[in-house]
Parts: C-alpha cells; sequence; structure tokens
C-alpha cells in the first residue's frame, strides 16, 4: 500500500491505495487521509496489520488513540516533513514461501532422520520414542507440515500401544506359567495320594480273603470274623468312596488346568495379532512418511 495525493478546493489529502509505480514520486503533504478498510487498525499501534510498518511514516498515533468502525475514513495531523518522506524506502511485502520453505525443508531433513533410523521393531526402544517427542514439540505450526505432525503423532501412539501390547503378552506368559506349575504340583501331589489309597486297599483286600478263608475254617471263630468281615467291609466301602472322591477331584483339576490353558493361548494368540496388526500400521506409517518427505511441498 502507498499513498497518492489528492488535492481539492477545501483540503490537500492524501489516500492509501494499492501500489502504482507513477504514485511513488508524487509529492505527499502533512494532511493525509487513510480509510480503515481493508487494512487493520493502521490509525494506532495497537492491534495493527502487516502493512501498517510499511507506511507508519505517515502517520503518528492518534492523540484519542481509539478504534474507528469498518469502512471509515478519518483524517490526521502526521507531523513529518516531505524531506523526511523522501529518505523513506517503502519495503515491498516478503514472499510467504520464502519463510515457510526453510521450516519445510528442515522438517523433511529430520524425517529422512527418523525414517532411516527408525523401524516397525525399535520405535518402542526409549531413545526412539524421545527422539519422536522432541521432533514433534519442535515442529512449527505450519499447513505444510500438518501431515508430518500427524504421522509422527500417529507413530508415537503405536509406539506406546505396542509397547503396552508387549508388556501384557509377558504378563499373560508369565501368569499362565504360574497356573501350569500351580496345577501340576496339585495333580503329582493327588497322584501320590492316589497311589497310597490304592495300596492300603490292595492290603485291605487280602485281608478280607484270609478273613473268608478263617470264617471257612474256624466256624468256633465265626462270630468274631463276620465282624471283622464287615468292619472290613465298612473300611474298604470307606476308602472306596474316598478314592472315588479323589479321582473327581482330580478329573475336576484337569478339566479346569485344561480351560486355562486354552483360555490363556487364546489371549497370547490374540495379543499376538494385536502386535502383528500395530506392526503392519506402524510400517504402513513409515512407508507415508517416506512418500511425504520424496514428495516436494
Amino acid at each position: 500500500m502507498l499513498p497518492w495525493r489528492r488535492a481539492t478546493d477545501v483540503d490537500d489529502l492524501c489516500i492509501a491505495e494499492p501500489y502504482h509505480p507513477e504514485r511513488v514520486a508524487r509529492q505527499l503533504t502533512l494532511r493525509q487521509q487513510v480509510p480503515y478498510a481493508p487494512l487493520m487498525s493502521l490509525y494506532t499501534t495497537e492491534n495493527t496489520g502487516v502493512a501498517y510498518a510499511y507506511w507508519s511514516h505517515l502517520l503518528r498515533q492518534d492523540r484519542y488513540d481509539f478504534q474507528y468502525t469498518l469502512n471509515d475514513a478519518r483524517t490526521v495531523d502526521a507531523m513529518t516533513s516531505s524531506e523526511d518522506m523522501s529518505t523513506t524506502t517503502v519495503v515491498p511485502l516478503m514472499d510467504v514461501s520464502s519463510l515457510t520453505q526453510p521450516f519445510v525443508e528442515a522438517t523433511k531433513l529430520a524425517l529422512e532422520k527418523i525414517v532411516a533410523g527408525t523401524s516397525a521393531s525399535t520405535i518402542i526402544e526409549p531413545q526412539h520414542q524421545e527422539i519422536l517427542r522432541v521432533l514433534i514439540s519442535n515442529l512449527p505450526c505450519s499447513p505444510q507440515v500438518a501431515s508430518a505432525r500427524e504421522g509422527l503423532e500417529r507413530l508415537l501412539l503405536i509406539s506406546t500401544e505396542i509397547q503396552e501390547a508387549k508388556g501384557e503378552i509377558g504378563s499373560a506368559s508369565s501368569k499362565q506359567s504360574g497356573a501350569m506349575t500351580r496345577a501340576e504340583s496339585a495333580v503329582a501331589t493327588l497322584e501320590d495320594d492316589l497311589k497310597g489309597k490304592s495300596d492300603v486297599i490292595s492290603s485291605v483286600t487280602e485281608q478280607q480273603l484270609e478273613r473268608h478263608k478263617l470264617v471257612e475254617v474256624l466256624s468256633v471263630k465265626l462270630s468274631n470274623a463276620t465282624r471283622a468281615l464287615r468292619a472290613g467291609e465298612e473300611e474298604l466301602a470307606q476308602l472306596n468312596l474316598e478314592y472315588s472322591e479323589k479321582q473327581s477331584e482330580v478329573k475336576k483339576l484337569r478339566d479346569s488346568l485344561h480351560d486355562v490353558n486354552s483360555q490363556a493361548a487364546q489371549e497370547l494368540k490374540a495379543l499376538e495379532e494385536k502386535t502383528l496388526a500395530l506392526e503392519a500400521d506402524a510400517s504402513s506409517v513409515f512407508e507415508t512418511l517416506k512418500d511425504w518427505g520424496a514428495t516436494p511441498n
């Protein structure tokens, strides 16, 4: 924006208009009229737009220091002489791309190093996660690098999820191993108990046979032998009952062990599938980041 002169019978004004080479050398007066729109608060130094810096030498802050409404044109006295104005050079606006391009190039270089030194299997390492966090925190808030920021944040999230999944796999494996050890110990104890019961049953059975022989041979001792026989039969029945109960308990433990093992295997398989899916997702993100770095913005 550059001012141009408009003289009338009443006043000699200078109005801001878009740049035109023929207007640059025109004489400026001490009375200048500046339209509010489309510039932003050019009347004061507060909330000013970029254009204010290129022609602030034409104005002095309004003594009342208040804002005007949109499209309102005002007149202000500028205490700048024509001689001072002639020595001021109006600098053209800088190209925005010249500001953003260095950030884009730096982001590309950082991404190339990250992609070259990291993979889906190494992003769970603390040093790689810290590198990702530092890079994300230092990325500029620019639309040109928004997709890179999104990819890096997704990569960091995936690395955390993979780390948690692997921790769950280790915990599940440890639980499964502990459950198997306890179940095997309980089964071994019950099997030893059953073996002892079986030996006792064999011994009592032999005694019963001897008692039957005594009943046949010694009729005199029939009554005592009969009582002993009944007692032995009761003992045998009790032992058989205990044996049956132990067998049922062993069967329940074996079934429980099978269920625990089956459930643990299913959980382990699900965690492994989740880990594979996350690693595949991480690989896809790496490919996207590689393509992003190779594509000019």
